[in-house]
């Protein structure tokens, strides 16, 4: 296949991802977490030492009915660190309004800045596209659990009003993941159970996204192991770096929750170009 064709193919791919992922978002949360009310909210943390904030996080706008997209930006993901009531970190911002335009690049890495109380009281300050995004929450102990907040943009491209927000820290996908997937495209259905052993690094990239390193084992269609190609995890999706996907190897690009206990994934490439015709291999990884 013409490497042209496929790094098209890829970026499609990934657009059609970025659109899937802020959707499937909203599905996974609590109803409770969107309208603001109910037991699937983090409570408020009892005053005593600072919470840490290191990790990779994801704020998604939650004013809109489900399934809708809260514009023009949907959502922001990245790396926070903290230390103390200091706050600093990487987020970047999704236009979901203009795909083609967005008013903010979704690769731009955007510096965060920010303060947290004893209570677990969040603010960060980010620059976005000449205005100013402020996004407030109520962080409780539990940080791998939605709490609820607003961020407001002021000023620039991306001017937005106060909108209402759901906020989480994503666990690592480090671990071994299995799973049977199947692909409906094409005739006979074919089906393989995948192992996925995946390290997340620990250290962000300069856009705040975690390098993502691993092997694939496929025990069905193209049986064998190769090496995960080139990959990267920012707020709850795991992507395929542009241009980084070739042979031997395989992509495991999806979507996954704040536990980071399953992975809805497709699994694609595997591991030589004899399988390069392939269909995609889609369903749920499960931690073992």
């Amino acid at each position: 296949m013409d490497r042209g064709v496929m790094n098209r193919a890829l970026l499609r791919s990934r657009v059609l991802t970025l659109v899937a992922r802020g959707r499937r978002i909203l599905l996974m949360m609590p109803l409770a977490a969107v309208i603001g009310c109910g037991s699937g909210l983090t409570p408020p943390a009892s005053t005593g030492p600072y919470l840490n904030l290191n990790g990779n996080w994801e704020a998604i706008g939650t004013s809109g009915i489900p399934p809708a997209l809260t514009t023009p930006i949907a959502a922001f993901m990245g790396a926070l660190q903290s230390s103390g009531g200091v706050v600093t970190g990487t987020l970047r911002a999704f236009d979901a309004s203009n795909f083609l335009n967005p008013c903010v690049p979704f690769t731009q890495g955007l510096p965060v800045t920010g303060t947290l109380s004893s209570g677990g009281n969040l603010v960060l300050t980010v620059p976005i596209s000449g205005g100013t995004a402020t996004l407030t929450a109520t962080l409780g102990s539990t940080l791998q659990t939605f709490a609820t907040g607003t961020w407001q943009i002021v000023g620039g491209d991306c001017a937005m009003p106060s909108t209402s927000m759901a906020i989480t820290q994503f666990a690592p996908v480090t671990g071994t993941y299995v799973g049977t997937l199947t692909s409906s495209l094409g005739s006979p259905t074919v089906s393989s159970t995948i192992t996925a052993v995946l390290t997340q690094s620990a250290t962000p990239d300069a856009e705040g996204q975690f390098p993502l390193t691993g092997t694939v084992t496929s025990t069905g269609v193209c049986a064998g192991t190769g090496p995960l190609v080139p990959e990267l995890v920012s707020g709850n999706g795991i992507f395929t770096v542009p241009g980084g996907m070739g042979f031997p190897g395989s992509s495991v690009s999806g979507a996954f929750l704040p536990s980071g206990a399953t992975i809805q994934v497709a699994v694609v490439g595997f591991y030589d170009l004899n399988c390069l015709l392939v269909p995609s291999l889609d369903g749920t990884l499960t931690k073992q």
